[in-house]
């Protein structure tokens, strides 16, 4: 979503939100610039977060404390990272179906989220149900994309597939996800792309 569009949505909703009566304030409205973000909408009344469709309508009334409680304030794949004590997530209706006590979690991509089950502790992956899918092993795990997804281990960075299997074995200082077929060694910067075709 190019930035024009982002601002003419912006303005749209904020328009709906006020024939709506929601009360809520410009600054707090979000279309999150993540393309992959799910079209719901924060807003804040009374110091509360919740959010509304693309036609306004309200479809998690305020819940949230206004101090990002909804932690990542965007839903991908129809969920949402929120901190109840300890990190879980909700649904779209603000359900919470991931009661887990992650120390931290964030956003799904691709049906998995990365979390951290205890402060300075390791990450893995869950599904949707919030079952630990690829154990806590990494020092870094970053969202799957394409299949794959950049995890550091032991100070070196590769890429693994959706079962936790190494499919770039870990080698780089940095790499960064991977986008139309190719992923990025960022630690040297003249690197070509990281190619899923290439034995390495």
């Amino acid at each position: 979503m190019g930035f024009r569009h982002s601002v003419v949505l912006d303005i749209v909703f904020c328009l709906v939100c006020s024939s709506v009566a929601l009360a809520c304030s410009f600054s707090s409205l979000i279309w999150s610039p993540d393309k992959n973000a799910d079209p719901l909408y924060r807003f804040v009344r009374g110091g509360k977060a919740g959010y509304i469709d693309r036609m306004g309508k309200v479809v998690i009334p305020p819940t949230f404390k206004d101090n990002h409680e909804n932690l990542l304030d965007a839903f991908h794949d129809g969920r949402l990272a929120v901190d109840l004590g300890n990190a879980g997530y909700v649904d779209t209706r603000g359900r919470k179906v991931i009661d887990k006590k992650f120390d931290l979690g964030a956003d799904f991509s691709e049906g998995f989220a990365t979390v951290r089950l205890a402060r300075e502790g390791r990450w893995g992956y869950i599904d949707l149900g919030g079952r630990v899918v690829i154990p806590p092993q990494f020092e870094e795990a970053e969202p799957f994309s394409e299949g794959v997804a950049s995890v550091l281990l032991k100070d070196r960075a590769g890429f693994i597939d959706q079962k936790g299997a190494f499919v770039i074995k870990p080698m780089f200082f940095q790499a960064r996800s991977f986008h139309e077929g190719s992923g990025m060694d960022s630690g040297r910067g003249t690197l070509p792309p990281v190619s899923r075709g290439i034995s390495w």
